[in-house]
């Protein structure tokens, strides 16, 4: 009788357990390039919240994919 440890335990490899937050990575830092004289200039005050949520939305994103 053959037993396995823990440690045999079938894992996906590192570029298939990589790419979906690579491709998220490269999805921001492209979006990031954008040049910045394409949007409008906003006042500090006047930002939109909700923008904000969402840019930590799309980073939280990006770290939970890392980990």
């Amino acid at each position: 009788m053959v037993t396995r440890k823990l440690s045999d335990k079938a894992r996906p490899g590192f570029t298939r357990a990589h790419v979906p937050s690579g491709l998220w990575a490269l999805v921001i830092a492209l979006l990031c390039f954008l040049p910045g004289d394409a949007f409008p200039e906003v006042d500090f005050w006047a930002i939109n919240w909700e923008d904000k949520v969402i840019h930590v939305g799309v980073f939280a994103l990006l770290g939970a994919l890392m980990v």
